[in-house]
């Protein structure tokens, strides 16, 4: 998750719409409802989403709204 975070963090929208592309938010979905309560791993899930839904032009709803809605 940290390396994933790191990559679609970068200025190049190519690597965030690669990531959305392969579907990890629904991995991601997933595992959010089924990990463990630890704030360093929700700390790391929110900045990776929120990497994920950001920039210019902004990614299809659909690929983002499974995690948006948990």
């Amino acid at each position: 998750m940290w390396a994933l975070a790191n990559i679609s963090g970068e200025n190049n929208l190519s690597y965030r719409d690669q990531i959305l592309e392969e579907g990890v938010l629904k991995l991601l979905a997933i595992n959010l409802q089924t990990a463990p309560r630890a704030a360093a791993y929700y700390r790391i899930a929110s900045w990776l989403i929120s990497n994920l839904v950001r920039g210019y032009p902004f990614p299809p709803f659909e690929q983002v709204q499974r995690v948006l809605l948990l």
